[in-house]
């Protein structure tokens, strides 16, 4: 339970003070406990900073390297095979992990995910 006073100043606005046992266990859960391992979504492998730009697909290809692609709309004929190498990043794979380009423009990995329980509805249809 939270320990908080709230305080109206001189002027009218309030104040809220939060009890010392309180600061020190927000401060305790968020710096000083280690944090749980499989918790981080994804790691950043490679600081590439590719700018993105809008109807083109960006990902990782074969040899390590950031490439692009035209994306493909609705009532627009496709342009296959039609690739670009936006940056040489030369990131070697490992197996087990999916690597994509993330919102920062980097490359980014994030663990695959292997060998879930089937739910008991997929279970059910058997």
């Amino acid at each position: 339970m939270l320990s908080t006073n709230n305080v109206r100043n001189s002027d009218g606005k309030r104040k809220v003070y939060i009890g010392l046992n309180v600061l020190s266990s927000i401060i305790l859960r968020s710096v000083l406990l280690p944090k749980k391992e499989g918790f981080l979504m994804a790691e950043k492998v490679q600081r590439v900073g590719v700018r993105r730009e809008e109807g083109w697909l960006y990902y990782v290809d074969r040899s390590g390297d950031v490439a692009r692609a035209r994306m493909s709309r609705a009532g627009r004929r496709s342009v296959r095979g039609k690739v670009e190498r936006v940056a040489k990043a030369g990131v070697r794979k490992e197996k087990g992990y999916l690597y994509f380009v993330d919102k920062q423009g980097d490359v980014s990995r994030a663990k695959m995910a292997r060998g879930r329980r089937r739910s008991s509805a997929a279970r059910r249809r058997r």
